[in-house]
């Protein structure tokens, strides 16, 4: 059992230092760029209470315009582009026999 014991301890004490070592690291890379971007880019100050209200926010975003078309009015508006078509199909193969009995009146 003492054996056991030593590894662990042994083990805790190599995780303790690595630790401390990525810590230590973190920490001085955090005051390099901490300094780099206090002076680069200037940061801009929020009064957090001052802040407008939540519903502000979202009801100035666009919503989209929906349109709903109930189904006895989508069935008339199939039914007239098909009659919208098959006239314009019809003109265009018989226009001049269209033309010409348009025009005996």
């Amino acid at each position: 059992m003492s054996n056991q014991s030593k590894k662990r301890d042994d083990q805790a004490n190599e995780l303790r230092k690595l630790l401390n070592e990525v810590q230590q690291s973190e920490t001085t890379q955090e005051k390099k760029s901490s300094s780099y971007i206090a002076d680069s880019v200037p940061t801009r100050e929020v009064d957090i209470l001052n802040l407008p209200t939540r519903k502000e926010v979202h009801n100035e975003k666009g919503k989209r315009t929906k349109i709903k078309v109930s189904r006895p009015y989508l069935r008339l508006y199939v039914v007239i582009i098909l009659i919208l078509s098959i006239v314009a199909i019809a003109y265009y193969l018989w226009e001049e026999e269209i033309v010409s009995l348009f025009s005996s009146f």
